[in-house]
């Protein structure tokens, strides 16, 4: 989703004081939704931990997924 900090930066000429004053707001403004983003992640991952005595994890092969599946029937 665009900020209104991003909106603001298409008016303003590239390399301007402005400019540079809007990619920095920008920057610190994505950094913030970043770092929530890691920090919920990391709260969640710690809750399940603490809930159950063990976690397992399962490396799955994504493209097995993306790809549709042809149903195979003996009829």
């Amino acid at each position: 989703m665009e900020s209104k900090n991003e909106s603001k930066m298409v008016k303003k000429a590239k390399g301007s004081a402005n400019y540079e004053k809007l990619e920095y707001r920008v920057a610190k403004c994505q950094e913030k939704v970043a770092n929530a983003r890691a920090d919920f992640q990391h709260k969640l991952s710690r809750t399940l931990v603490d809930e159950n005595q063990a976690v397992i994890v399962k490396a799955l092969k994504s493209a097995y997924y993306e790809k549709p599946q042809t149903c195979n029937l003996m009829a």
